[in-house]
């Protein structure tokens, strides 16, 4: 699993458009993915907060609502 999870690690690093301070952790380890035209990635490599969505904004937003709810990327190895 390791090297499956290397490979993604790095496939993911393609896509990376910025990194920015998590609103939960306060951390300069927010990570911003831009997929495709219609897939973006909000994704903290320090705490684990993560959300997807069609835009910038809704992402963001779904970042914000996994606050909530405790959701940790980290712990749910969702590939994209």
């Amino acid at each position: 699993m390791k090297q499956e999870e290397r490979e993604q690690r790095e496939l993911k690093l393609e896509f990376l458009s910025r990194i920015e301070e998590c609103p939960h952790c306060n951390e300069t380890e927010l990570n911003i993915y831009h997929f495709t035209s219609e897939l973006f990635r909000y994704e903290c490599q320090n705490c684990g907060i993560y959300g997807n969505g069609v835009n910038e904004a809704e992402a963001y937003q779904a970042m914000l609502l996994a606050i909530e709810e405790g959701f940790d990327w980290r712990k749910n190895q969702i590939a994209l």
